[in-house]
């Protein structure tokens, strides 16, 4: 059963362990060495979206298995006039 909460500060460290477990299995089977190592430096985690609460952790049991947030203006920036972001 999959379960989801919001991450908190404390939990970088965990997010951060997945994200690189992420990087090296995924990528790196389709990414040269020189590209692997510049997918670490873009691919960070943006800590902002854990402090305003829009960042959450999936979990398998206990397990940590995923993590994500899509933002307001990463929203905002796929918009189309057929398709709009709800205004305030």
């Amino acid at each position: 059963m999959f379960t989801y909460r919001k991450a908190e500060i404390q939990d970088i460290s965990a997010i951060e362990e997945l994200m690189n477990l992420s990087i090296s299995k995924v990528l790196g089977k389709l990414t040269d060495k020189k590209e692997l190592e510049a997918s670490y430096e873009s691919m960070g985690l943006d800590t902002k979206l854990i402090e305003d609460n829009s960042y959450f952790l999936i979990f398998e049991e206990d397990t940590l298995i995923g993590s994500g947030a899509v933002s307001y203006t990463h929203l905002r920036a796929h918009e189309t006039v057929l398709d709009l972001v709800c205004r305030l």
